[in-house]
């Protein structure tokens, strides 16, 4: 394909983050439909009907800045990414059930939530408190999915075990005599320290949970340009401790295309193998 200089515009804001091997691309002049950092893959439309795939010049561009792009893809060979947007978010942060009550993202989210948010980490290349890896780290051998259904799992043992120590003592009791609900009199020193644990417990849980999503949301937030809606200085915080459920399965949605990708449960990103790799 020759050099062109003709003015594509963009379809929409609609980068496509996978990477693709490319030999010898070509260029074509396009008009920057946003600020884009370098590496930023999109979509521009071709006269003849068909799209392509195209990738931003190191350094990234401006808004409005008419650039040479190089052709990762001419359109030709069927190839789709996740067109994931760029300066918005793909749905609200309540469509939990756009794909369905029984979708893996939502189930998994709902019902692990600590698993959905580590598939998310490694899919966007962070550790399991959402910093982003170096090339050295990349390829670790616990990753951020594995670390977090570790915790995930250690936390469950953990709880139940330290709940069984003290249940005769922290269990409600009904009293037959006086028809009243009461706590067992009477309870040990140990067992004081040991439900005091198990709270502790919970709390660091909990805690770490919310500061990975925290995290992974700005991460989120800044790579796609995503401005805050409401809550302006802790939005992120607000997503998180309020609603984090409902903020994990949207940044789920939002980094992945389920209408031309399948979800996978165990899988070490949520997505089937062959679903492309965002970059």
């Amino acid at each position: 394909m020759a050099e062109s200089s003709t003015n594509f515009q963009p379809i929409g804001d609609i980068p496509v983050t996978q990477g693709i091997v490319v030999v010898a691309p070509q260029f074509i002049d396009v008009v920057a439909p946003s600020d884009m950092p370098g590496g930023y893959q999109f979509n521009v439309d071709h006269p003849d009907g068909h799209h392509m795939v195209v990738t931003v010049p190191e350094g990234g561009v401006k808004q409005g800045v008419v650039f040479k792009a190089a052709i990762l893809n001419d359109g030709t060979t069927g190839f789709k990414g996740h067109s994931i947007p760029v300066g918005r978010w793909r749905d609200g942060t309540f469509d939990c059930c756009n794909f369905g009550c029984c979708h893996p993202v939502f189930c998994l989210t709902l019902w692990f939530t600590p698993v959905a948010l580590g598939q998310i980490l490694t899919r966007m290349k962070l550790n399991w408190i959402g910093t982003p890896l170096s090339p050295e780290t990349k390829k670790a051998a616990w990753t951020a999915f594995r670390v977090m259904a570790a915790l995930f799992v250690g936390y469950q043992v953990l709880d139940t075990f330290l709940y069984y120590l003290v249940q005769d003592y922290v269990q409600v009791q009904y009293n037959a005599n006086t028809g009243e609900y009461t706590y067992a009199n009477d309870i040990p020193m140990w067992a004081n320290i040991v439900d005091a644990m198990r709270h502790c417990l919970t709390l660091a849980y909990g805690l770490v949970i919310l500061f990975a999503t925290i995290r992974a949301r700005s991460h989120i937030r800044a790579k796609y340009d995503i401005p805050e809606q409401c809550c302006t200085g802790c939005e992120d915080f607000c997503c998180g401790f309020w609603c984090g459920v409902c903020s994990i399965c949207q940044m789920a949605r939002h980094t992945a295309d389920y209408r031309s990708y399948n979800a996978a449960c165990c899988s070490e990103t949520g997505l089937d193998p062959r679903a492309p790799e965002i970059v």
